[in-house]
């Protein structure tokens, strides 16, 4: 279970990471925009995109549009559950979710490009 949560943190401290990385690159450009003589509509427009992506960030943080994760954190847990001794033979449960979890990343990473 730690090893889960420790997993789960990770991803999201990735997640944070690129969507920081997006957030200051978006800002130089507005930064950029606005020394060449921006207009204050097109930061309005801009501050909007970035809210909107925000809004999108911490909606995708949900697992709940992530039904292959859930699925197979669930499957994990069940099996460290019915195996509390022996818990390395829920290594093909540990695969799928780390497989799950790698998928979303990537998904994610590319939703943000």
């Amino acid at each position: 279970m730690k090893r889960l949560q420790e997993t789960e943190a990770l991803v999201q401290a990735d997640i944070e990471a690129a969507l920081e990385r997006e957030n200051l690159d978006r800002d130089k450009q507005v930064v950029e925009a606005d020394s060449t003589g921006g207009s204050s509509e097109e930061l309005r427009n801009e501050l909007e995109e970035v809210q909107k992506r925000a809004d999108r960030f911490k909606s995708r943080l949900a697992l709940e549009h992530a039904p292959e994760v859930k699925e197979s954190q669930a499957k994990l847990l069940a099996c460290y559950r019915n195996n509390p001794d022996r818990p390395l033979d829920c290594w093909e449960e540990v695969q799928h979710f780390k497989d799950a979890v790698s998928k979303l990343e990537k998904d994610f990473v590319k939703s943000l490009q």
